[in-house]
């Protein structure tokens, strides 16, 4: 069982793998953890997206993934801004306005 904590925006507040443990379990009976949370069989596993942070959500019956831009450090804004200018000089030399 796993044990799952979703505050009022649907968000996972906490995920507990062993919640029954007797060494690393919260020592809580299964009646009491569903007053917290829910407990699950599985999870799913959030898509992979390269610039992308994978947010599970409960919409108070299923689980899913809520996908957030990573923000970007100051020199991969750089190498982008340097990518994009690239492809806009390529594109007015094509044009032959350059």
């Amino acid at each position: 069982m796993i044990f799952v904590k979703v505050n009022k925006e649907n968000e996972i507040e906490q995920v507990h793998y062993l919640p029954f443990d007797p060494v690393h379990g919260f020592g809580k009976t299964e009646e009491e953890l569903l007053k917290e949370g829910l407990l699950v069989e599985s999870l799913p596993e959030p898509e992979l997206i390269s610039g992308k942070n994978a947010m599970l959500r409960y919409d108070g019956s299923d689980f899913y993934f809520e996908y957030e831009d990573i923000p970007l450090t100051s020199e991969q804004q750089i190498e982008l801004l340097k990518v994009q200018n690239s492809q806009m000089l390529f594109a007015l030399v094509e044009g032959g306005l350059l």
